[in-house]
């Protein structure tokens, strides 16, 4: 291997002529290393002798190598411990982009390409010659990966965290990081972040106060494939704006209450120790994953101040405590987001905000400045004869509750409004019955009409015409089909929660069991898999369904279709008209040096192992399977910058979007009066409705975009040509959406 061949000395004098300064690498310093060093030693299963490079030392060198030795192992744990706060596996590619980015120029120079991990480096050009720096820096990256995920780590020895093997489909897919509450790492966190040279892997949602805030460059969001971008997130001045608005927003953090439930969930996780059912061990993992999620903003939140009350107050009931301290008043500072737009058009949170929190704990944690009208105060003079004194309190901000509304299957609404599927829209703005409990309705009567029956024992029947809750949520889950869900997907994932979805859909032996193959042969089945058992029974629900399925499934297939004939697919977006390109790229895995970094080029997988292909072949099987359900993801979050902006001429500025719903302060102030306070929920439910018009006049494009990509197909031009007559009618007729909210 030629990361592995021996260095020479005058590699190692090349090597540290062009490495530059130390402060330019943010490598942990020399004191932090050897305080953090000082802290593991006694834990350690390795010693110094085995993170040094195998060729003789002396002098300078020794003293330098041994600097490196103690900063590589610092980077190496600590990328460990960041991988387990935001959820990611830790592996073997992991620990090199963390290593290379500190010890390798070749690296570092594809980084400044926009690249940012090794999955989509160039092979030869990048991941090989950032191994062999790696090398000739004296990183001995084996032994790293050993203290990282080896037996000390997986044995819980490791004072700092444990990690746990998760497989995928039988094989090894890297390791899941349980980050602990020790005191070894409290000491080994505080000696990092310490440190003025050395910049911590970023963390998952940071929080922003919003105090901190200085206006950046929004940096360009794409995937990348061999150092050559792919599937850029375009933005034009209708994104911009959007964004702009979101970002303009204020929310109070209620510090004291977060810090509570926080400390709740992780104390109840350190009493119970990990039950063994299924179910039981499901929502166990859910709690851990709330404790590892929010652990770095519960320690950002160490560090805003605490302020007190003018007034003192007396303390301890003993004579020896007596004496008086100052009132220390609740932590509620105002944060503040950046944000992005997704491949799928959707606005998102970049740091910890409403966006990133369950629904339960939004309203604990945050709240929004409301608006307090002028109020005139009168109290008595000081005799009996003297004349009331009036006082003005001005109008002014202070923080309250805050309304919540969003639009109700937005994206079964948006879909039935751009395809013409009148029934379909009628149906989803209905609310007695809703969709999903009109769809659950459907399903228990073709369920009593079917031989054996569709569904497996275990839901109730209706009371009082209301369905059993377990199947009106089994029967939302499956509204994802209606715009290109995978129904396999949709399956396992109500079968993982059955106290949610109820038993499902029948089977003969089990949702999880396994295909079996007939004695004698290797392919022909003799009983098919649960899920697949599954698929069946939901597959005959829809057959059965209204006949305007038939226009849902029409635009599925044609969504599939177009993937299949195109390099790739270009719509307008209708906020501003600006192209936005979806093009995945056919890419494969191919393992690259002795320690096997995983690669990502341009390629597939086969039983003979990685087949290189062209650069810029296109993944049409993904692309196909994208289009759908992102086009709609489109349509609604283009709705949802109607709604912003509608908002925002009405001179309401504290808005926060999530997806297809919106929070709004409950009290607003009425332009030009100060005495007046306007109804948040009354302005929100207005800028839904404002924004029918604007939104459905913006589609002329995406519509032309498809008669110009299918309107001549002798299978779907009818069809497309068919849902743009009927936009234009309904645009004429000035029939604009109406779409149900709550």
């Amino acid at each position: 291997m030629k990361s592995l061949r021996r260095v020479s000395p005058e590699e190692r004098r090349a090597y540290r002529a062009s490495a530059g300064a130390e402060r330019a690498w943010r490598r942990p310093t020399k004191p932090v290393a050897r305080n953090v060093w000082a802290i593991l030693e006694p834990h350690l299963f390795c010693t110094l002798d085995d993170l040094l490079p195998a060729w003789k030392l002396d002098g300078d060198d020794y003293d330098r190598a041994v600097l490196t030795a103690k900063q590589s192992l610092v980077v190496a744990l600590d990328a460990a411990i960041t991988a387990g706060d935001r959820g990611a596996m830790l592996t073997k590619n992991l620990l090199f982009d963390a290593l290379a980015q500190r010890w390798s120029p070749q690296y570092r120079r594809a980084r400044r390409k926009g690249v940012r991990i090794s999955y989509d480096m160039l092979v030869a050009e990048t991941v090989e010659r950032a191994l062999r720096e790696l090398r000739v820096a004296g990183l001995r990256f084996e032994t790293l990966w050993g203290v990282v995920a080896g037996p000390w780590s997986r044995s819980g020895l490791n004072p700092l965290y444990s990690v746990r093997l998760v497989r995928s489909q039988g094989h090894p897919r890297g390791y899941a990081v349980d980050v602990l509450d020790s005191d070894a790492l409290r000491d080994f966190e505080n000696a990092v972040e310490s440190d003025t040279q050395y910049r911590r892997p970023g963390q998952k949602w940071p929080l922003l106060l919003a105090d901190d805030w200085k206006p950046q460059r929004r940096p360009v969001r794409q995937w990348v494939c061999e150092e050559q971008p792919y599937n850029v997130v375009a933005l034009g001045p209708g994104s911009e704006r959007a964004l702009s608005i979101l970002e303009g927003a204020w929310v109070q953090f209620n510090v004291e209450v977060f810090r509570d439930d926080y400390e709740t969930l992780r104390d109840y996780l350190k009493i119970h120790p990990r039950p063994s059912t299924r179910s039981q061990r499901r929502n166990h993992r859910r709690l851990e994953n709330f404790v590892s999620s929010y652990r770095r903003v519960y320690k950002q939140t160490d560090a805003i101040p605490v302020e007190t009350a003018d007034e003192w107050v007396q303390w301890g009931d003993q004579p020896h405590q007596g004496g008086y301290k100052p009132e220390p008043l609740p932590r509620q500072p105002w944060i503040r987001s950046r944000f992005f737009r997704g491949l799928n058009r959707r606005f998102h949170a970049r740091n910890f905000w409403p966006e990133r929190v369950h629904k339960e704990f939004r309203e604990r944690w945050f709240s929004i400045a409301g608006h307090v009208p002028e109020q005139v105060h009168a109290e008595p003079g000081g005799g009996p004869h003297e004349p009331w004194e009036h006082s003005t309190i001005e109008a002014h901000a202070a923080p309250g509750h805050y309304v919540e509304r969003d639009v109700v299957t937005s994206q079964i609404q948006t879909l039935a409004v751009f395809l013409g599927i009148r029934e379909l829209e009628e149906r989803a703005v209905s609310e007695h019955p809703t969709l999903k409990e009109w769809l659950a309705d459907r399903l228990w009567t073709q369920h009593l009409e079917t031989d054996g029956g569709l569904l497996a024992n275990g839901y109730e029947e209706p009371q009082n015409g209301k369905p059993d809750d377990r199947l009106v949520a089994f029967a939302k889950a499956h509204l994802m089909r209606f715009y290109g869900g995978d129904l396999s997907k949709i399956i396992r994932k109500c079968g993982r929660d059955e106290g949610t979805y109820g038993p499902g859909w029948r089977t003969s032996r089990g949702l999880w069991a396994k295909p079996t193959i007939k004695p004698g042969t290797k392919t022909i089945l003799s009983a098919k898999s649960g899920v697949s058992e599954a698929v069946d029974r939901a597959t005959e629900f829809f057959v059965g369904l209204p006949p305007w399925t038939d226009d849902l499934e029409t635009f599925l297939v044609a969504c599939r279709t177009l993937a299949e004939r195109k390099d790739s697919v270009v719509f307008p977006d209708p906020l501003d008209g600006t192209e936005f390109r979806w093009n995945h790229a056919q890419r494969g895995t191919k393992r690259v040096g002795h320690y096997e970094i995983e690669v990502r080029p341009a390629g597939k997988d086969t039983k003979r192992g990685f087949v290189p292909l062209p650069a810029g072949t296109i993944d049409q099987s993904a692309l196909a399977r994208f289009i759908a359900p992102c086009f709609t993801h489109g349509l609604d979050s283009t709705f949802s910058a109607f709604v912003i902006e509608k908002l925002k001429e009405a001179g309401i500025t504290d808005v926060v979007a999530i997806h297809d719903a919106w929070i709004l302060p409950e009290t607003l102030p009425v332009p030009d009066d100060p005495k007046a306070v306007l109804d948040g929920r009354a302005a929100l439910g207005d800028a839904i409705e404002a924004a029918g018009e604007p939104w459905l006049w913006s589609l002329k494009g995406v519509y032309d975009q498809l008669v110009a990509y299918l309107g001549d197909d002798p299978t779907f031009g009818g069809f497309v040509r068919k849902i743009q007559n009927d936009w234009r009618g309904r645009v004429e007729a000035e029939n604009w959406p109406k779409f149900l909210s709550r």
